[in-house]
């Protein structure tokens, strides 16, 4: 790592030392400050997922890493199993925002005798709502009639990622594929295989390993590795090393639910949220997403609500981003994305009232009421089916986190964000 790298570091720890007495000079001025010892119910639950994967290193990552990781431990090995034929770099193709060339644009993963081969990972995690063990693959672009007319590739290699094992399958591009309505449309389909229910992990597993060696489908089963695997430990290695890579472990070392995955944290961070809104309004009336109804007449999931919890009639939407360094840029961001602001043309009952964003930082969870416009993005077919985006960025260079987010914050409330309430962890 370079030195400005050593010095983000160095940095962040003699802040974050000094942060649960002195804070942000004036971040909490006007918000509550709540100790995350009153939250303990909800960050000791870190569910069942990660009690299965224990110490696995590749559980510790972060999402995209992990896929990172796993891509390339896939085409090594797809190179070991096919030593003769020519396997390269995917042709990059210009970024839309630049127009420069870059190796993530490119329309597949890599090439293997001039056939394109795309890789999609998935880790094994627990589906509380079906009792069920599941892996589901995503971003899988295949062709959508009016839309998309062909696939991006030629081959879909999937990695399994299941405690402790990495099992390495040619799919047939039938096996489990799913869509998802218009977000189809932008994200690609999904590959989604489940185990029984009510069953352990590795029976679970080895059901749904079973699927992909049926005979009644063509996929094929590549490889089974341990992640202790010397192709795992160069792949971790690789990219352990980067800056980024780097700077984030040390920074988010010991934080409440940073080894949960994305939808976990989430989904406890909003929980949080919805606790802190009872404690700001003690007298108010509170209910869940999920007890209002579609159009249809039954009752939503929920996680399927239009809004997050609903407070003397007002729709409150929680959404929540982690703080990470930029390595290219030099500069610390926080990106929340799939936010569903009213859209010309439907009706305003489609979303919510009141936006709440959660900042989630070494030094715990900020909590901001967004004035609706600032930092919004969009990016034409892509926001109307998934949502805006919203990026609150730090200057580039700006290496103290502590001083980015008082920057980030005192953003936030020159445009008229209110500042809520900060757990401290």
């Amino acid at each position: 790592m370079n030195l400005f790298g050593r010095q983000v570091i160095g940095s962040l720890w003699k802040h974050r030392r000094q942060a649960a007495t002195t804070f942000f000079t004036n971040a909490v001025r006007t918000s509550v400050v709540l100790p995350a010892s009153r939250f303990r119910h909800i960050l000791d639950d870190v569910g069942i997922t990660p009690l299965a994967y224990g110490d696995d290193p590749l559980a510790q990552l972060s999402p995209c890493m992990r896929g990172n990781v796993l891509e390339m431990v896939a085409r090594s090995t797809c190179a070991e199993l096919l030593p003769h034929a020519i396997t390269c770099d995917a042709e990059p193709r210009p970024s839309k925002a630049s127009g420069q060339q870059c190796k993530y644009h490119a329309r597949c993963d890599w090439m293997s005798d001039g056939r394109r081969i795309e890789c999609k990972s998935a880790q094994l995690t627990y589906w509380s709502s079906g009792r069920t063990w599941k892996a589901q693959f995503c971003g899988i672009k295949l062709p959508v009639p009016g839309f998309r007319e062909t696939a991006m590739f030629d081959d879909l290699i999937l990695v399994l990622h299941t405690p402790y094992k990495l099992s390495i399958i040619h799919h047939d591009l039938a096996l489990g594929l799913t869509t998802s309505g218009q977000q189809t449309l932008v994200c690609g389909h999904h590959v989604v295989l489940r185990g029984r229910r009510n069953e352990c992990w590795r029976l679970s597993r080895g059901s749904i390993l079973d699927k992909f060696r049926s005979c009644s489908n063509s996929c094929k089963l590549l490889a089974e590795l341990d992640v202790q695997d010397v192709k795992v430990s160069k792949a971790l290695a690789h990219f352990l090393a980067k800056g980024a890579a780097v700077i984030m472990t040390e920074a988010y070392k010991n934080t409440p639910l940073i080894h949960a995955n994305t939808s976990l944290r989430g989904n406890r961070l909003q929980s949080i949220a919805c606790d802190v809104d009872h404690i700001l309004n003690p007298s108010s009336l509170f209910t869940l997403a999920g007890e209002d109804l579609r159009s249809c007449g039954r009752r939503r999931g929920a996680n399927q609500g239009k809004f997050d919890w609903c407070r003397d009639g007002r729709r409150i939407e929680f959404k929540s981003s982690q703080v990470q360094w930029q390595d290219k840029a030099k500069r610390w961001i926080c990106h929340f994305r799939h936010v569903k602001f009213a859209i010309a043309g439907m009706p305003a009952d489609a979303n919510f009232d009141d936006l709440w964003l959660g900042i989630y930082s070494p030094f715990g969870l900020h909590i901001f009421r967004h004035c609706g416009t600032f930092g919004v993005s969009r990016s034409g077919i892509r926001t109307d089916v998934l949502g805006s985006s919203l990026l609150l960025r730090a200057p580039s260079g700006q290496q103290d986190m502590s001083s980015a987010l008082d920057i980030m914050f005192t953003k936030l409330e020159l445009a008229g964000c209110q500042h809520l309430a900060t757990v401290l962890w």
